[in-house]
């Protein structure tokens, strides 16, 4: 039974090692020690704003230690605004495996203390409390959200989402 367990872990680690995956974590880890004067590639980040797209394109590619990072370095850059700081506790969120820790609360309220119509911190809280089955705090949320003058908002499609949170939090038997 060892021998077949110790042959499994050695095989899922070769077929790790051969894959593209380990080459591009390994080649993005080791990023972080080239030399300061060593001349970076022209898609390499910049500056605090291209560190901020970088982190954006890997949290929609699901990869959350990666998107810490280039936030992390966008903070560092450029200091905080309302969209990072949520975006840095979405990119949290996500690597807990949509789990709303404390860290990404405490960084989606600090987003909302910048600016209390940060679309992407509300829409978060919303779909949590959404999940959690708080279709009070939801509706509260996403009305929120389309009081927002913001072009990334889906108005329709959040009021789809107050209209079923309405119907999810009646009372049984409730008549609509």
């Amino acid at each position: 039974m060892k021998r077949t367990t110790i042959a499994v872990c050695l095989l899922a680690v070769l077929a790790y090692a051969g894959s593209g995956r380990w080459h591009a974590v390994y080649a993005w880890q080791t990023q972080a020690v080239v030399p300061a004067q060593a001349t970076p590639s022209p898609s390499a980040p910049r500056n605090g704003d291209d560190w901020a797209r970088a982190g954006d394109e890997a949290l929609w590619a699901d990869r959350y230690d990666e998107a810490l990072y280039a936030y992390q370095q966008a903070l560092r850059l450029r200091g905080g605004d309302a969209r990072l700081y949520a975006a840095y506790g979405t990119a949290l969120y996500w690597q807990a495996g949509q789990m709303l820790t404390p860290q990404a609360q405490e960084w989606l309220n600090q987003a909302l203390e910048v600016d209390p119509q940060e679309v992407t911190a509300l829409m978060l809280l919303a779909s949590e409390a959404f999940m959690q089955a708080d279709y009070a705090q939801a509706i509260t949320l996403w009305k929120k959200v389309l009081e927002s003058p913001s072009a990334r908002v889906s108005r329709e499609r959040v009021i789809e989402a107050i209209q079923m949170a309405q119907r999810l939090g009646q009372p049984e038997g409730a008549v609509p």
